[in-house]
């Protein structure tokens, strides 16, 4: 299969993937780290529920700004 094959189709691409061009797999890659974030996210909320601290407040601001 030839990379630049996928030039020559009319579909649509969002993102290809070419011999050069790694966005797709950048963007795979970015959805996946915000996914597992925030799953670790619910799961710390849900552990220490009603016994937050300071970290606590430090992590939701982190990864707030981060999703921004």
């Amino acid at each position: 299969m030839d990379p630049n094959d996928s030039l020559d189709d009319d579909l649509y691409r969002f993102s290809p993937v070419t011999f050069n061009d790694h966005a797709g797999q950048l963007w795979i890659v970015t959805i996946l780290s915000l996914i597992y974030t925030s799953l670790i996210a619910l799961a710390r909320a849900y552990i220490k529920y009603k016994m937050f601290g300071f970290d606590d407040v430090l992590f939701a601001a982190a990864t707030v700004r981060n999703d921004l």
